[in-house]
């Protein structure tokens, strides 16, 4: 039912591996962050599986670090930062 109004609301809340990952993206060195204004092209969007990327915004809690967002930003709007 929480499918019908929360993108993968399994992967997000209740996974064990998603929970897992949650932790290590909150203490690690490398974050990705939006930096530069955005295109609203929409690829970062298509390209991120679990849902953490919305058109010049990153959602940190949500980022997987799987850099996909990052590789296919065609005006390098979003890149990895050290924290």
């Amino acid at each position: 039912m929480a499918s019908l109004f929360i993108f993968a609301p399994w992967c997000r809340y209740a996974c064990p591996w998603g929970q897992l990952m949650s932790l290590v993206n909150h203490h690690s060195r490398l974050q990705v962050r939006s930096v530069g204004p955005c295109s609203g092209c929409g690829k970062c969007v298509e390209a991120c599986s679990v849902g953490a990327v919305e058109p010049g915004r990153v959602r940190t809690e949500h980022c997987q670090l799987c850099f996909a967002c990052v590789d296919v930003c065609p005006v390098n709007a979003i890149s990895i930062e050290e924290a």
